[in-house]
């Protein structure tokens, strides 16, 4: 087994995986060493601007959310003014309905206080020819 693993180093070592200069070793761990910092970087910049993201998508959602209850709201007010307008309309029917009623009933009586008073005016004509 350490047969193996000392292989494994020295076939490392010779296709240059890893340098045999301690400095060129070095350079290559801190280059690595920076290359993983980047990328931890580049790591947390992605999840903070992922949070950021995620943020603006809630707000974004709670406005439309908003928005939604408001455009609902005004639906449910324009349906209760149709409903108010319809209900005055139906007011307004009845009430000529019965202004319609009124005047015909005026009508009515006047043509009834005609007919009382011609009625009267024959009767007393029969009255003056009976004594004539």
């Amino acid at each position: 087994m350490m047969k193996i693993g000392i292989s494994l180093v020295f076939c490392a070592f010779a296709m240059g995986l890893i340098p045999s200069d301690p400095i060129a070793r070095t350079k290559s761990l801190v280059a690595q060493a920076e290359l993983e910092a980047e990328t931890l970087g580049g790591l947390q910049k992605a999840i903070a601007d992922k949070e950021v993201a995620s943020k603006i998508l809630v707000r974004q959602e709670l406005e439309d959310a908003k928005n939604a209850a408001i455009r609902q709201e005004e639906a449910e007010r324009a349906v209760l003014a149709e409903k108010e307008a319809q209900n005055q309309l139906q007011k307004a029917e009845f009430a000529q309905e019965r202004e319609i009623e009124a005047e015909a009933a005026q009508r009515v009586a006047k043509a009834a206080s005609k007919i009382a008073e011609a009625k009267q005016v024959d009767a007393e004509i029969l009255k003056k020819e009976v004594y004539i």
